[in-house]
């Protein structure tokens, strides 16, 4: 998994695996976050949150719209 974060506009993109460009549409969920989808499979290959700092709760962010929940710190990434 690699993480990105554009602090100046405030957004984390997430990569659960790598992609080629053109192997993948990216759809909206009901947060107005970007799901990177896989064309072939189907499956959610990465995500793009935003407004990341402001939604982060204590440094902390769940995302349930990705293969279930999963639970990160990621307090030192936004202070850097």
């Amino acid at each position: 998994m690699k993480l990105a974060y554009d602090k100046d506009s405030d957004i984390l993109y997430i990569a659960f695996r790598p992609s080629a460009p053109g192997t993948f549409s990216m759809l909206p969920n009901a947060d107005g976050d970007l799901l990177k989808i896989d064309k072939m499979s189907k499956d959610v290959i990465g995500v793009t949150i935003l407004d990341f700092s402001r939604r982060a709760n204590k440094g902390k962010l769940t995302v349930p719209e990705v293969a279930g929940s999963f639970a990160c710190d990621f307090s030192e990434l936004i202070h850097a």
